[in-house]
């Protein structure tokens, strides 16, 4: 029988494993923001954009920064 749902207490090892690269703080939701854009989503879009332009790394704050300018 299957015992991924034995409801033991340990964790495995893959719930304990940092990634390997993760990616620069803001890069996933400027991806998430150009998805919501090719979907017409621009106000979602905007609202996750300006998230990144108030808390991102540089580079992010830099990208978020002129997508929210394309937006206007």
């Amino acid at each position: 029988a299957p015992t991924w749902h034995a409801g033991g207490s340990k964790a495995s090892s893959a719930d304990t494993i940092a990634p390997l690269n993760p990616a620069p703080e803001g890069q996933e939701r400027l991806e998430l923001a150009r998805a919501y854009l090719d979907l017409g989503d621009v106000d979602t879009a905007r609202s996750l954009l300006q998230e990144v332009a108030d808390s991102g790394d540089a580079a992010a704050r830099g990208e978020a920064a002129r997508l929210l300018r394309e937006l206007v």
